[in-house]
């Protein structure tokens, strides 16, 4: 098998086939909608940092289901009969 040469269109659909990409971004929407409520006043910066990024970490966590059906439904939509 011949290796595929790197252009961004390989670049960009391997980044939207691949079910990483998915659960990064449903970890970080969680964490972005989440985070404020239950966010305290008397937080400093690096608490709620911190709060952030273990609410996304879970929320990427979680997302590991979903995003393979997303990658999968993608790749079926996309490259038809061909993708396996």
């Amino acid at each position: 098998m011949t290796k595929r040469p790197l252009s961004p269109v390989y670049i960009l659909f391997y980044i939207l086939f691949w079910p990483d990409t998915w659960r990064f971004l449903m970890g970080a929407v969680v964490a972005v909608l989440l985070v404020p409520h239950i966010l305290k006043p008397e937080m400093n910066i690096v608490q709620a940092t911190m709060l952030h990024v273990m609410v996304a970490c879970i929320g990427y966590v979680v997302a590991a289901k979903p995003a393979a059906g997303i990658s999968h439904w993608l790749k079926r939509r996309i490259l038809g009969k061909s993708a396996p």
